[in-house]
């Protein structure tokens, strides 16, 4: 069963933290993560995560430091992401933020996100709208 909840730094960094380091990727410090975050879950546990990072006077939204769990499949991280992606534009339409942006760390994800309707503007950045 899917789930998403709000991020949480003291139930969720630390597997956030051990996610990006076995992908690669540069430690992140907790005080600097968007307490707009969320994190899907399944049965094993936490399988997907994204930060939106909100603009202050514009309506604009950025999605970034997306993680999933490293041994997951690419079918399960698809359908964490449409949960997730579901969960960040109802966050964000809330908070009045229109015009969002989302960066995907990788080119499966891009391919994702374009075919739900995302528009390419960059290598691995993509631009949205809300309803």
């Amino acid at each position: 069963m899917i789930s998403v909840e709000k991020y949480d730094a003291e139930r969720h960094y630390e597997t956030l933290l051990g996610w990006w380091l076995s992908h690669g990727e540069v430690e992140e410090p907790r005080e600097i993560l968007s307490p707009h975050g969320g994190v899907v879950s399944d049965d094993d546990g936490p399988i997907l995560a994204c930060f939106a990072y909100l603009c202050s006077g514009c309506p604009v939204a950025f999605f970034d430091r997306m993680v999933g769990r490293p041994e997951a499949t690419a079918a399960s991280i698809r359908e964490a992401g449409a949960v997730l992606q579901d969960y960040l534009r109802e966050l964000a339409n809330g908070l009045g933020y229109n015009y969002l942006y989302l960066h995907a760390p990788h080119r499966a994800l891009v391919r994702e996100y374009e075919h739900q309707g995302w528009h390419r503007l960059m290598e691995n950045t993509l631009m949205g709208m809300t309803i």
